[in-house]
């Protein structure tokens, strides 16, 4: 069964990104579907912290319709001040999750730590609209890669493969449409 799971929240991941790279909302809920299933893959695999990871990707799913909804189309950046911000308290909160969950079976905890903590910062820069998400993206992408593969997760590995090249062509395409900093 988590065969199947994984091939539909693959295809449901899959309309995600292409969705989302091209600023609509109803990206948000394949979003929401891919990351509800996942949610099973992953806990069914004892990636625990993906497991809460993509319950949270659900939640963020409503968050993130809702707000593209009321926001518009206004593509912004994040300071450089902040750009510091983010990856520091990114990598000490990450160094935190993977030592708590190395005492459990979880599955490479750091790595996993990594992937899900920056995986939370750059969804709500997603959600915000900020350019910078999409090359937090390229670098989740990349460890989801080896994460997935090291589990024998091959669906996955071929949606986050999809995921490097959608989230360059994402970059790419917000880029043209950055509005100045507020």
């Amino acid at each position: 069964m988590t065969g199947f799971l994984e091939i539909l929240a693959t295809l449901f991941g899959f309309l995600y990104i292409i969705l989302i790279v091209q600023k609509k909302p109803i990206g948000w809920f394949f979003g929401f579907l891919s990351s509800l299933i996942y949610v099973d893959v992953c806990f069914t695999n004892q990636l625990y912290i993906q497991t809460g990871l993509q319950a949270i990707y659900a939640l963020v799913g409503v968050f993130g319709f809702f707000r593209w909804k009321m926001k518009g189309a206004l593509i912004k950046t994040i300071s450089n001040k902040n750009r510091l911000i983010i990856l520091v308290s990114g990598l000490v909160a990450s160094m935190i999750l993977g030592y708590l969950f190395s005492k459990s079976n979880q599955v490479l905890p750091y790595l996993d730590a990594v992937i899900s903590v920056f995986g939370i910062i750059a969804t709500y820069l997603t959600t915000d609209k900020r350019v910078e998400n999409w090359i937090i993206w390229m670098a989740i992408n990349v460890l989801s890669i080896y994460l997935f593969a090291y589990q024998a997760l091959y669906f996955s590995v071929a949606l986050f493969s999809a995921y490097c090249i959608l989230s360059f062509w994402g970059y790419l395409n917000w880029r043209k449409d950055i509005e100045p900093n507020e």
